[in-house]
């Protein structure tokens, strides 16, 4: 029960159709890298550019490029180095990963356990989204296919951030296990009863 008598069910919808509801923010610099590399005149210039405005994007660019996965024979000390070595798509895809990062975080000690377990499987489900894809024979989609693996729960993680505005704004200590539990993959659910 919330703390004010309604049920988590109740103040869930009660919270979704109010104003208080707030979403997260797509970040401005991902969607701009996504309609430049659409455009087939893009630059690895323009994409340096775009990935300098956000520095943090930029250090974690170029620490997936020098990580042992990727890393080649010498240090990417650019970004226009790790965009070389890592393909201007693979570059984005980080690029999206990175900046969504931050809405997958929490300061409720309940809700920020499920929200860590929710972003390892959209991680994990959009590099096996971009797996099959390459190897299905969609290569020029596995980026699409790497965005709805990172997105495909994007409703689960609105869930989880109302019952953390719930939990914040009301006070309520205890969100019974049987409402919110996770299932094997990871992902958190909502139960009826």
């Amino acid at each position: 029960m919330a703390s004010n008598g309604k049920s988590l069910l109740e103040a869930i919808n009660d919270h979704l159709s109010s104003s208080e509801l707030r979403l997260p923010v797509y970040s401005a610099v991902a969607s701009e890298l996504q309609s430049a590399v659409a455009n087939p005149a893009c630059s690895i210039d323009r994409i340096e550019s775009l990935l300098m405005q956000d520095m943090g994007l930029s250090s974690h660019v170029l620490r997936i490029a020098n990580s042992s996965f990727y890393a080649g024979l010498g240090k990417a000390k650019t970004v226009t180095a790790a965009i070389h070595r890592l393909g201007l798509k693979q570059v984005v895809d980080i690029a999206v990963m990175c900046s969504q990062r931050e809405h997958f975080r929490s300061g409720d000690t309940l809700v920020a356990g499920y929200v860590e377990r929710l972003w390892r499987h959209s991680v994990n489900a959009a590099f096996g989204a971009r797996w099959i894809a390459e190897r299905g024979g969609f290569r020029d989609q596995a980026s699409e296919a790497f965005l709805a693996g990172l997105f495909h729960d994007i409703g689960t993680l609105l869930l989880l951030k109302v019952i953390e505005q719930i939990r914040s704004s009301n006070g309520a200590q205890h969100v019974p296990e049987h409402l919110v539990s996770a299932g094997p993959e990871g992902k958190a659910r909502m139960s009826a009863s």
